[in-house]
């Protein structure tokens, strides 16, 4: 599942916190989820331009779709000051600045070791998350994060600590969607 499926699944859970109550039917629940599919395919879905940015979300759109590094990093920094907490604006940042492989493992290990602090302080490294991680839309970051840095650990000839870090990510999801 690509980031725009994530921003669609985030809209559609807010859709169904405002709409549905917990006594619904599974058939009202999917008439809502219906409704949701058919208003969002409806809307005209034009590309980001500054001057309707006002997320952290619509900032990294941004940058994705920036011309120029330098741009690119300005909006994941815009990004990163609306949502301090935003990893992959970190890891964005880190892979468009780091000048090095070297340095790219450090950022990367940085933007793991924040989210760690995000994953303990949210309560996500409970037995109920544990094994689901990629399943989860809030621990998706953190898991990309992990991926970035294990994949430099590689790139730097680090192989036994890339295998650790890889066992401890398939421990956070059991079906490590990564193939």
């Amino acid at each position: 599942m690509g980031k725009e499926t994530e921003n669609i699944f985030k809209q559609l859970n807010e859709f169904m916190k405002d709409q549905a109550s917990d006594g619904l039917s599974e058939s009202e629940r999917s008439d809502l989820i219906r409704d949701f599919i058919s208003d969002y395919n409806e809307k005209d879905h034009e590309l980001m331009t500054p001057d309707k940015a006002r997320t952290a979300e619509d900032y990294m759109e941004l940058a994705e779709q920036a011309d120029t590094s330098e741009e690119a990093v300005r909006y994941a920094k815009k990004a990163l000051k609306l949502n301090p907490d935003d990893l992959d604006a970190e890891l964005f940042i880190v892979d468009c600045t780091s000048e090095n492989p070297l340095e790219a493992l450090k950022g990367f290990a940085k933007v793991k070791d924040h989210g760690d602090l995000i994953m303990e302080r949210d309560g996500l490294f409970d037995e109920e998350n544990i094994g689901h991680f990629w399943g989860l839309l809030e621990t998706r970051p953190y898991m990309r994060a992990r991926y970035h840095y294990m994949r430099m650990l590689l790139d730097c000839g680090m192989a036994r600590k890339a295998a650790e870090e890889c066992e401890d990510m398939l421990r956070l999801c059991e079906g490590d969607s990564l193939g």
